[in-house]
């Protein structure tokens, strides 16, 4: 019996069902984050996506591990480090499955340019092979398995108009890692039809011009005779110029060439001579000398178109037009300029403009002026007050006008005596302001007086009035010394202090005073005994310019007690 359970207890140690337990460790590395592997731990059969730690009876254990697939389509290898395993009670026991990427399996990058299309247009190219069939409308990079592709690019329409590619197919070897680039360019299709163009009416042996242009005005052909095109479908237009006398008429253009299609243009030529029309504006112009005016020219050509000469006729000498010729092409505006030499006489002349050119002439008559030179002349102010012996600025503002040059001097006409004017003269080359003196004698009565000031220069004079007031320099003190029962002659004893220092008075009299303000002191008198007091005994006064001021004293004798 003791036999039989120790031969149970020995095989249930040496089973892997055995009831004392160890640690399995099962490490994994290499693959990318969300790749999980692929790693079966028998005879449990228990399955491990990552590294793990499994607590196992004792026993012997074997780690298998099998290729993944990563994200790109890379296929990673393991490999088992450890396995098979021995676990024991209490221990642990390690594990590695270490993966590594195939580098035969790893992604190509396919860059795809499509270019040429119209902003807002898509392009169509269908990228097929090792599983993927997918298409592609603009430019951009593509992570592909290595293989064989096949590169398949379709006409695209947009805006009425059809797009071809270039090339329309393609193929591409990926190797494992690599980057290739391919690129499709879209080109508008080109469709055509024919134009005739038909050309009669001239002598035999006269070529013909015309110009045939597309609808962005670029010219596709130059025609001596008449002649079919084939061109891209569009709209052209024809031109032909005169030939000689002979003016072309053109039907038909501009004409709409269709695929497959034919459209006509009928260039007519017929003789007609050339000739010539021009007229002016403004017919009379005033221009003044060493200055510049402007005639609009208007010259309309029949059946002639080239270049025209211009020239003066009855022009004095010094008087210019420009530019000297024109280029007509149909009715032809020109902004002429003429100009005035500054020796040029002053007066009127009758001019006629000449147009001349290749056979044909016009002429048109206008009026020249040149007027005297001359200039403007005015005061500020054109009033003053100025008191005698005084003077006061004025402002003489001149302005040369019609070429004037020369010296401006200035005077009074005929002024009264005691009045004169200094400053200038002067030169203008311009606008120009001339400060004048007007200076008034001390012995000008007052009053108002309107003098005429002259500018004169150059053979031209100008006069302004000017309107003076001259008031007095001086005032006048009426002083009064009056007596209460003195005897008749006697004097009081006064002293009017002021401007100019003092001065005694004895009797009434008038002064004449400088405009201020005067003190009056008034002293007792004694006559036959009697003292005679002043009243008032003094006070002040105003003399004003012009005006006459009073004060009054009067002495009188002492009162009784």
């Amino acid at each position: 019996m003791l036999s039989l359970l120790l031969l149970l207890l020995l095989g249930a140690c040496t089973s892997v069902q055995g009831s004392l337990t160890g640690k399995l460790s099962v490490q994994v590395d290499g693959l990318p984050s969300g790749v999980e592997a692929r790693v079966v731990v028998q005879p449990l059969g228990k399955a491990v996506s990552a590294s793990q730690v499994l607590e196992v009876p004792e026993g012997t254990y074997e780690v298998v591990a099998e290729a993944v697939e990563g994200p790109s389509g890379e296929r990673y290898v393991p490999t088992v480090e450890g396995s098979p395993a021995r676990v024991e009670y209490g221990k642990v026991v390690q594990v590695r499955v270490s993966y590594q990427v195939d580098r035969d399996t790893l992604p190509a990058t396919l860059i795809l340019v499509i270019e040429g299309l119209p902003e807002g247009a898509e392009g169509s190219l269908r990228v097929s092979g090792e599983g993927v069939n997918q298409v592609v409308k603009s430019t951009g990079r593509l992570t592909l398995r290595p293989g064989v592709y096949t590169l398949r690019a379709d006409a695209v329409s947009y805006a009425g108009e059809r797009y071809i590619p270039s090339p329309a197919s393609d193929y591409v070897v990926l190797a494992p890692g690599s980057t290739v680039s391919k690129t499709f360019t879209y080109a508008r299709e080109v469709r055509t039809g024919e134009l005739l163009i038909t050309i009669q009416g001239l002598p035999t042996g006269t070529q013909a011009q015309v110009r045939v242009r597309d609808g962005s005005g670029t010219s596709v052909a130059s025609l001596t005779e008449s002649r079919l095109l084939s061109l891209p479908v569009g709209t052209y237009f024809v031109e032909a110029d005169p030939v000689g006398t002979y003016v072309p008429q053109v039907s038909g253009s501009p004409a709409n060439v269709q695929a497959g299609g034919r459209a006509e243009v009928q260039v007519a030529y017929q003789n007609r001579p050339a000739s010539l029309s021009l007229t002016l504006e403004p017919t009379s112009l005033t221009i003044s000398r060493g200055a510049t005016g402007s005639l609009r020219a208007t010259l309309t050509p029949q059946n002639f178109q080239g270049q025209i000469s211009l020239s003066l006729q009855g022009a004095p000498s010094g008087v210019s037009v420009s530019p000297g010729t024109v280029q007509v092409s149909g009715t032809t505006q020109a902004t002429l300029t003429l100009s005035v030499g500054a020796s040029v006489a002053p007066g009127t002349y009758p001019i006629t403009l000449i147009a001349q050119g290749q056979g044909v002439s016009a002429s048109a008559g206008f009026s020249l002026v040149i007027p005297q030179p001359d200039f403007t002349f005015s005061l500020s102010p054109q009033s003053v007050s100025v008191s005698q012996g005084q003077s006061a600025t004025l402002i003489a503002s001149v302005s040369p006008q019609n070429g004037f040059s020369g010296q401006i001097s200035f005077s009074l006409v005929n002024p009264p005596a005691g009045f004169s004017l200094s400053g200038g003269p002067v030169s203008p080359n311009g606008p120009t302001d001339v400060p004048l003196v007007l200076s008034v004698g001390t012995g000008v009565t007052p009053g108002t007086y309107s003098l005429v000031v002259k500018a004169e220069g150059g053979g031209v004079s100008r006069t302004q009035t000017l309107s003076v007031q001259v008031s007095p320099t001086t005032g006048q003190l009426a002083l009064s010394i009056l007596f209460q029962g003195a005897p008749a002659g006697t004097e009081g004893y006064v002293v009017v202090s002021g401007p100019g220092g003092d001065q005694v008075i004895t009797r009434s009299q008038v002064l004449t005073l400088a405009p201020g303000t005067y003190t009056i002191t008034a002293y007792s008198v004694v006559v036959g005994g009697t003292q005679y007091n002043p009243e008032p005994p003094g006070g002040t006064v105003q003399v004003l310019a012009g005006q006459t001021a009073s004060f009054t004293i009067t002495y009188k004798p002492p009162t009784g007690p």
